[in-house]
């Protein structure tokens, strides 16, 4: 096995050797009523300030093979397209926003999962705060600057230079952006812009 993917059974345990458990939302407990499970998810800012985006996160757990975190994009934030190394589900735990994918930008919110291939250049922006856990395979940190890769906004788009916003229904044609056409969903670097940072 690869050594950069060997698991040791530290990854799996605690300091007292129990599992180790991460939280990502606040048990509100079982409505007897209803019998429906509650959870509070807090939409705040989170302690790491992502790579190529103004997004910040936190590393749930992981034992660099296997690993989920939790990331926070504010309203009117996004992650710009890119690629990354290996393969996401994504899990919408609160809020709501858009994904882009093979010309189609897509409504997400809380409650819903998708698959990304991590090679594939695609997009994710917060139309509210949005919440989301990223499990990924192989697992980088949340902060790595090499966790994702910027590409340019025509990569995301479909094979013949469209981009369609099942939201509001409008379509651009590359070099035209959909912001052009009156889209607010638009991912392109104008309306998501790179943080002006060190390390972005």
């Amino acid at each position: 096995m690869d050594p950069k993917h060997t698991i040791h059974t530290q990854d799996f345990l605690d300091a007292d050797g129990g599992v180790k458990l991460a939280r990502w939302a606040e048990d509100l407990g079982i409505d007897p009523m209803s019998g429906r499970q509650h959870l509070a998810i807090n939409l705040g800012p989170r302690p790491l300030h992502m790579a190529h985006t103004t997004a910040t996160g936190a590393g749930l757990i992981s034992n660099a093979f296997l690993g989920a975190d939790v990331m926070r994009l504010a309203a009117g934030e996004g992650f710009v397209p890119h690629t990354h190394p290996g393969d996401h589900l994504i899990i919408t735990v609160g809020g709501h926003g858009t994904f882009a994918y093979d010309g189609k930008i897509y409504p997400i919110s809380a409650g819903q999962a998708f698959l990304i291939e991590g090679k594939v250049p695609h997009a994710v922006a917060a139309i509210t705060d949005l919440v989301i856990l990223a499990i990924g395979s192989p697992h980088m940190r949340v902060d790595a600057p090499d966790r994702m890769t910027p590409v340019e906004y025509k990569a995301v788009t479909s094979y013949m230079d469209k981009m369609y916003c099942l939201i509001c229904k409008k379509v651009a044609v590359y070099p035209n952006l959909l912001h052009q056409v009156g889209c607010p969903h638009c991912l392109c670097r104008q309306c998501i812009p790179l943080p002006i940072s060190p390390g972005a």
